[in-house]
């Protein structure tokens, strides 16, 4: 028996299943990349655990087709895993190294092979010596400036002169049988919403400052909203005076703003297939339209529909369902008015902790009146909207 669902990204090179309904975006973004003019910079928004990696899974595994499609070069980044344990200025160098020796080995014989290695060491070189640096007491300014001064030898600058005469080389390099079908590079940017959100405001302008460069494509799973905290210092707080400010930030970085489809998910599909999984439903039955319909509108007015959320209700049902199986005196009526009332209150749980309270003090609904609510509010949503 499954009794728990992870966490994790759909890996489609797994060929799991698109239980979400999210191929054709994929499909279709897909389109455009191939298509698009360069550089071109598309940023997935949405909130945490809306699906924005399995997203960018998907469109990688799309872009490569049955077999690799040398026309379309793919570079990942987990910014999460570079910002683990670093300065915001180590993070920032590491991903640039990164990215620098990613690119750098996808054609060694290009006469800038050598510079492009040489400078992601000293990237990397750098970020440690920072480390040490600021390990030791000693600031780190002089080895940050030496590399993000636009002004420095070998500088941020120089990278990027480096970087685009060597992905110009590549690209237009006919005789190198190896790599003469490469039309563009593709950058996948995840977890910048993982990040201290000014740290991920100064990834952003980093990555426009230095890959803004012919046949380069960026993805960038970031949300909107973790680069309105990250300008908190520069512009203050969001308000109607400032939000153009914000918006300009973001509209200048991003060119083609995509945002996930949490309202087209095919929810209750979703759920009743999770639901499945962890046996809490009969695997090879399907249950008639009026409890699809039922899961539904509960799933709607509670949980919503973000990927995360969803499965952390699975979890909480799966071991209501195995309490449920050690108590002898459960399921004795209708067994699917029985499951849908048990989701029910599980979701009420999850969603709204309060109202599960009230209803673990008085499970009589039919009783509830004004007389109780006012013993739980004291009349307070009679003078605050808010508190109503």
């Amino acid at each position: 028996m499954k009794t728990g669902i992870i966490d994790e990204p759909v890996n489609y090179s797994k060929n799991e299943d698109d239980r979400l309904g999210i191929k054709d975006y994929a499909h279709a973004l897909k389109t455009f990349i191939e298509n698009t003019e360069t550089p071109m910079t598309i940023g997935v928004q949405g909130e945490w655990g809306s699906g924005k990696t399995s997203l960018m899974n998907l469109l990688w595994k799309e872009l490569e087709g049955e077999k690799k499609n040398t026309k379309l070069e793919s570079v990942w980044i987990n910014t999460w895993e570079h910002s683990l344990l670093k300065t915001p200025e180590e993070t920032l160098i590491s991903i640039v190294g990164d990215i620098t020796n990613q690119i750098s080995e996808l054609n060694p014989k290009n006469t800038n092979f050598t510079k492009l290695k040489d400078t992601g060491k000293k990237l990397f070189s750098g970020a440690a010596k920072f480390a040490a640096g600021m390990a030791s007491g000693v600031a780190g300014k002089e080895v940050v400036e030496d590399i993000l001064d636009s002004k420095a030898e070998n500088s941020i600058k120089d990278l990027k002169k480096t970087l685009e005469n060597f992905i110009k080389e590549t690209v237009e390099d006919t005789d190198n049988k190896e790599i003469n079908n490469i039309t563009k590079l593709v950058f996948y940017i995840d977890d910048l919403d993982r990040i201290e959100p000014r740290d991920a405001v100064k990834v952003l302008e980093l990555l426009k400052n230095i890959f803004s460069l012919p046949y380069c494509v960026f993805i960038l799973a970031i949300d909107y909203q973790v680069v309105v905290k990250g300008l908190k210092e520069k512009f203050g707080d969001l308000n109607e005076g400032n939000e153009r400010e914000f918006r300009s930030f973001f509209d200048k970085i991003i060119q083609l703003p995509f945002m996930m489809p949490l309202g087209t998910y095919n929810t209750s599909d979703y759920v009743i297939s999770l639901l499945k999984d962890i046996d809490f439903l009969e695997p090879d039955t399907s249950q008639d339209n009026k409890f699809n319909e039922l899961v539904k509108q509960i799933i709607e007015l509670s949980i919503g529909s973000n990927p995360r959320a969803i499965k952390r209700l699975v979890n909480n049902i799966s071991l209501m369902n195995i309490i449920d199986r050690n108590d002898a005196n459960s399921n004795s009526g209708d067994i699917d008015n029985y499951k849908i009332l048990l989701f029910y209150v599980v979701c009420c749980q999850v969603a709204y902790p309060k109202i599960y309270d009230l209803l673990v003090l008085n499970p009589d609904i039919k009783e509830w009146n004004e007389e109780l609510a006012f013993e739980i509010t004291q009349g307070k949503e009679e003078k605050d909207e808010k508190f109503n």
